[in-house]
């Protein structure tokens, strides 16, 4: 009995800890800021909706709220439906005048800058979005849309 015990642990320490993980999921679960994005996107009728893993996926890299840069978008480019085409810039960077190679790599290079330039590092979203654009009220006029993101239904 010892000699069953003793050969049944050894047993187990040889078999590859992944043959004894439960695989996941073949569904992922989808991510409750991908709809809210893509209701106030549609809301909008807003070209970035293929983007919207693209936003979440930059804001978590980068730990910055998801919500800002589509925002942003929706004042600079009427949420992307004008804007120089061959910048791939909706979002207003640098007056509009910088381009990107593709919006994807924009919103990267974007969400990075907000949250670790030294021009946007360390503040709040209100004063992130007042050294973006020295409108005064620019900052409200993001953070109104911000909040309907999350109320889009």
């Amino acid at each position: 009995m010892k000699y069953l015990i003793t050969l049944c642990v050894i047993t187990l320490f040889l078999i590859p800890k992944t043959a004894l993980c439960i695989p996941e999921p073949a569904v992922r679960l989808m991510d409750v800021r991908a709809v809210k994005l893509g209701r106030y996107f549609e809301a909008h009728k807003c070209p970035l909706i293929p983007y919207i893993d693209d936003f979440i996926t930059a804001a978590d890299k980068y730990d910055i709220d998801y919500r800002l840069l589509p925002a942003i978008s929706t004042i600079e480019s009427q949420c992307g439906k004008i804007y120089p085409r061959k910048t791939n810039n909706p979002f207003g960077w640098g007056s509009a005048r910088i381009g990107f190679d593709s919006i994807p790599s924009g919103i990267d290079y974007i969400t990075g800058q907000l949250a670790n330039s030294r021009y946007y590092a360390g503040k709040t979203t209100e004063r992130k979005l007042a050294t973006y654009c020295p409108n005064p009220t620019y900052p409200s006029r993001v953070l109104k849309l911000i909040h309907e993101i999350d109320e889009a239904d």
